[in-house]
C-alpha cells in the first residue's frame, strides 16, 4: 500500500486549533502524575491526531497498560461524560485483542477534578449517545473514581481554553463531586499522589 506523505501545514494547523491545545495541556499534566509514581511513559512522536495518548510501563508492578486523556467538562444536562464511539471499540480491541487494558481519564475544568476507570471495568456499563449524529459512548459520573483535584494552576491553564460561550451553559450545572477524597483505582495506588495542596 502506498504511503501518502503527511502533509506539514495541515500537522501545524491541528496543533493550533484550541481543543488541541487544551488537550496538550491535559495530556502533560497526567503524564507528570504518572512519572512522579515510577511509570515510564510511551507517547505517539508522530505529529498529528492519534487515537491513544500514552501506553505506561511500570517496572514494579511489570504492567503495560494504554492511557487516554480527555480534557473536556462533563454534559451540562447530565452528570454524563463520553467519548466517540469509534475510539470506544478502539481501546476495547486493544484491551481483547492484546490484553492490555485501558485506563480512560477525564480532565473536567467545570469539576474542577481528574476521574477516570478502568475500560474493562466500565466497558460494559456504557449507554449509546450521540452528537451532532456522531455516535458516542457515554457513562454516568459515577462509574468514575475520583483521582485528584486540579490545581489551581492548572485550573489557571485550562479555563481560558474553554470559550466563553461554553462556560455559559453551566451556570445553573449544579457539581456532581462534591467529596475530595482520593480513590484507589486498581492497582494504581492515586492515595500516594501529590495533590498540590
Amino acid at each position: 500500500m502506498e504511503m501518502k506523505p503527511i502533509n506539514s501545514n495541515s500537522m501545524e494547523h491541528w496543533e493550533d486549533k484550541i481543543t488541541v491545545k487544551k488537550g496538550n495541556v491535559g495530556e502533560r499534566i497526567i503524564q507528570e502524575i504518572f512519572e512522579t509514581n515510577g511509570f515510564i511513559v510511551y507517547r505517539p512522536i508522530t505529529k498529528g491526531p492519534h487515537k491513544t495518548d500514552y501506553f505506561l510501563h511500570s517496572g514494579f508492578e511489570k504492567k503495560i497498560i494504554c492511557c487516554d486523556v480527555k480534557t473536556k467538562r462533563r454534559y451540562f444536562k447530565t452528570p454524563k461524560t463520553g467519548l466517540n464511539e469509534s475510539s470506544f471499540y478502539h481501546y476495547k480491541e486493544i484491551l481483547e485483542k492484546h490484553n492490555i487494558d485501558v485506563l480512560l481519564v477525564f480532565i473536567d475544568d467545570f469539576e474542577e477534578r481528574i476521574y477516570g476507570n478502568w475500560l474493562s471495568e466500565i466497558k460494559d456499563k456504557a449507554k449509546y449517545g450521540n452528537n451532532n449524529e456522531t455516535p458516542l459512548k457515554v457513562w454516568h459520573l459515577k462509574h468514575f473514581k475520583m483521582i485528584r483535584k486540579l490545581t489551581e494552576e492548572e485550573l489557571n491553564e485550562l479555563k481560558p481554553l474553554t470559550t466563553k460561550k461554553y462556560k455559559e451553559y453551566y451556570l445553573n450545572t449544579p457539581l456532581y463531586f462534591t467529596e475530595n477524597e482520593i480513590q484507589e483505582i486498581g492497582y494504581l495506588q492515586f492515595t500516594k499522589i501529590n495533590t498540590g495542596e
